[in-house]
């Protein structure tokens, strides 16, 4: 989103992203209606948790006229939280904006803000990687997928494949 909105903000184009938060939906309200028994303790505590602080599809809608509106002119390249981002006074705090990174969305690792801690390895994850699971991107050299390994040990012993059954 950032880098769209550099892309054209020469043209006037501000482009800003808008996060809801939980809503209050008429869903909400029917599983809290239905009750601790029905949904279960630990759903009805997390719901009951989003209905008190959460906000209505009208509030994030209000957001969006704000955003469209000549106020926010020159506000671009932001992520606003609907329910707890003050975007009603954004274009008083414009010159901030412009000479921040507040409200946008990056990937800030440790090490941008100077931390000694965290990993700078590409295709590593927190919950670490083993050669024995699927791995979304793929891993270091050498590790395979257990599903690839599969698929290729059928094909070597000439059992069938899903289009051959």
């Amino acid at each position: 989103m950032e880098s769209v909105a550099l892309d054209v903000k020469a043209d006037g184009i501000d482009v800003n992203s808008i996060a809801p938060g939980a809503l209050n939906t008429r869903m909400m309200d029917q599983l809290l209606e239905a009750g601790a028994d029905a949904v279960g303790e630990a759903f009805y505590a997390r719901m009951r948790k989003m209905a008190d602080g959460g906000t209505t599809p009208l509030d994030v809608g209000a957001a969006g006229d704000y955003l469209g509106s000549a106020a926010s002119d020159g506000i671009t390249g932001r992520l606003l939280s609907a329910p707890w981002d003050p975007w009603e006074t954004l274009h008083e705090h414009r010159a901030d904006l412009d000479t921040s990174d507040v409200y946008t969305l990056r990937r800030i690792v440790p090490k941008d803000r100077g931390f000694g801690w965290g990993s700078d390895e590409p295709g590593r994850r927190h919950r670490g990687l083993r050669p024995d699971r699927p791995q979304a991107r793929g891993g270091p050299a050498g590790w395979s997928a257990r599903g690839v390994r599969g698929r290729r040990a059928r094909a070597r012993r000439g059992a069938g494949t899903r289009d051959a059954r």
